[in-house]
Formats: C-alpha cells, structure tokens, sequence
C-alpha cells in the first residue's frame, strides 16, 4: 500500500506524483498538531502528516459513493502521539471493530485508508508501521 516517499521520510514525496497517482487532493508533510480535519474531495484525498502532538483528527462527511481517504500519519522524533477520531455525518465501520492504536514509535508511519461505500459512513481499514 505505501506509494511513493514511504520510506517514513516524507521530504522526498513528489507532490506532482501523488496528485497522479491519488487523482484527488494532496497534503505533504503536514504538521498535525493537537487538532487536524482529513481534506475532502469528490474522488480522492491523500494526507502526509507529522503527529507533533495528541491529536483529534475530525473526518467530514463522505460526498459521493465511492469516495476515499488515504492517510500516511508519521510520528515525530518524541513519538508516542495517540489519535482520537470523530467523523461527522456518519460512523465509520473499522476492520476489526474497533479505531486501530497507531504505532507511537518515533519516526515511524501508518496507513490508515477511509472509503465510502453507500455516501454516508466510511469502512476504514489500515497497516501498521510501515517501517
């Protein structure tokens, strides 16, 4: 699953190549601090960030069927940065059951991928530490 620049660096990543290979919205290297919100789109979205701080990541509402969010969340060099979701306008159905706990290892990244099947709720589903 990890695309291009997945090596945990994310200075190295062609935002021109991710906007090809997403087809939708690019954030790269992103600083999320206490609070963050998932960038929306009609197709695709793909955010690069940096957890810099705890962090309560807020997912909008799904638009249209079929509509994806992918996320490579990278701990800084103090690591240890937990996530707490909300998503507004619908639920999200996890693999699992349950809001994956991200690796809080320094330096090291996940994947987190968010997909609307009915335009209402999104089914997540992630890998984690990619490293």
């Amino acid at each position: 699953m990890p695309g291009p620049g997945s090596s945990g660096d994310l200075s190295d990543v062609d935002v021109a190549e991710w906007a090809e290979y997403g087809g939708g919205n690019v954030l790269v290297n992103t600083a999320l601090g206490a609070t963050a919100t998932v960038p929306t789109a009609e197709t695709d979205s793909v955010l690069w960030g940096t957890l810099t701080a705890a962090c309560a990541m807020t997912v909008p509402a799904p638009v249209v069927v079929g509509e994806k969010r992918r996320l490579y969340l990278t701990q800084d060099a103090t690591g240890s940065r937990v996530v707490t979701w909300t998503f507004t306008g619908g639920v999200c159905h996890w693999a699992g059951a349950a809001a994956p706990t991200l690796t809080t290892t320094a330096g090291h990244t996940d994947y987190i991928e968010l997909e609307s099947l009915d335009g209402v709720n999104w089914f997540g589903k992630y890998t984690l530490n990619l490293n």
